[in-house]
């Protein structure tokens, strides 16, 4: 399978919380140092929101081992943390997930530092985006 992992949602719920992925809280710890280490060194971390609903059992979406995935326990809705991934290359990466998923997958995405500048306002983004309530990015 190579450097990439595959999300499967019945081993995941065997496993623990909610659809199978772990809360925002529990990750917090992860997330926060991903977006130190993206500031330190001013490089682009990006977040993908994906309607619980639009999630199948399960996935042939290809990740990098450096991608982290949760559940905002706010919203209910999927996280795709993304580090090192910068509008340009987060297009590419919605559309592998849109190809996986379904072309109408309802999903929002923003990018750190282009359209947010801390983890708060960049998760918060892309959930809005996702709900309808903020302009849409270019690649969501």
């Amino acid at each position: 399978m190579g450097p990439f992992k595959q999300w499967n949602r019945r081993q995941a719920e065997a496993q623990g919380s909610g659809f199978g992925l772990p809360m925002l809280n529990d990750a917090a710890h992860l997330l926060a140092y991903e977006f130190a280490r993206a500031r330190r060194y001013e490089r682009p971390i990006s977040v993908v929101a994906i309607d619980p609903a639009d999630l199948p059992d399960q996935s042939d979406v290809r990740l990098r081992f450096c991608d982290l995935l949760c559940t905002d326990p706010r919203t209910g809705s999927a996280l795709i943390v993304l580090p090192e991934s910068n509008a340009t290359s987060l297009a590419g990466t919605v559309q592998r997930i849109r190809g996986a998923l379904a072309p109408d997958v309802r999903l929002g995405a923003a990018s750190f530092p282009d359209d947010a500048l801390t983890l708060e306002e960049t998760v918060s983004l892309a959930t809005a985006r996702l709900q309808g309530t903020a302009a849409p990015s270019e690649v969501a």
